[in-house]
């Protein structure tokens, strides 16, 4: 899986910013692991580990598919 900081330096810079001034409160990083790691494996979304990608909080999987359709 990718580090941190490779997710940091080379795929947040390039998603865009939407129009609103929402800040989010979970770290863009943690979230974009779970949602590769949901592509990786082809695991179900109700069926993502959430625990295990999160730190400061725990999200359910609907939170995560939210931020990938969006």
């Amino acid at each position: 899986m990718l580090s941190k900081t490779t997710i940091e330096k080379w795929i947040i810079p390039y998603l865009s910013v939407g129009s609103s001034d929402f800040e989010p409160t979970i770290p863009l990083s943690e979230l974009i692991e779970a949602i590769l790691y949901r592509l990786k494996t082809g695991c179900q979304w109700r069926e993502l580990p959430t625990k295990e990608f999160f730190s400061n909080t725990i999200l359910s999987w609907n939170t995560v598919y939210y931020h990938y359709n969006k």
